[in-house]
């Protein structure tokens, strides 16, 4: 049984935070058309690796009130199914997935902030603590 929160990472070197599972079967139609649940690690709060073996389709998002259907894109519920196999991290390797991912991430290169995570995730004692500062 997976304890939430979690931090997913997708096939496209991202990283998402997620609080529940509704949140984690949730994404738009363009996401899933291009695999972003294959291969998906999930790491949850106790340090338990899961990851998604294949994802189906169980149902589509109405569109919400106020928001423009041009520019909402269409969301889709999902159903998960993992591999049968979890693994457990230590907090160790777990901090090393998320360095990698921060060293890889176009979006920090350009500033400090990629370093100031990492100076915090390396203090955090608990899984939970390293995913407050990615949320």
């Amino acid at each position: 049984m997976i304890n939430f929160p979690v931090l997913c990472f997708a096939g496209d070197n991202t990283a998402d935070f997620v609080e529940d599972y509704e949140n984690l079967s949730v994404c738009s139609v363009e996401a899933f058309g291009k695999g972003y649940y294959d291969g998906m690690q999930l790491v949850d709060c106790c340090g338990y690796l899961y990851i998604v073996r294949h994802a189906e389709k169980v149902g589509s998002l109405p569109f919400y009130w106020g928001w423009s259907f041009l520019t909402m894109p269409r969301m889709l519920r999902v159903k998960l199914y993992f591999d049968r196999e979890i693994s457990r991290l230590t907090i160790n390797e777990f901090k090393e997935k998320i360095y990698l991912l921060i060293r890889k991430h176009s979006l920090f290169e350009p500033m400090a902030e990629g370093k100031e995570i990492e100076e915090k995730i390396k203090f955090a004692g608990t899984f939970k603590e390293v995913m407050e500062f990615l949320k």
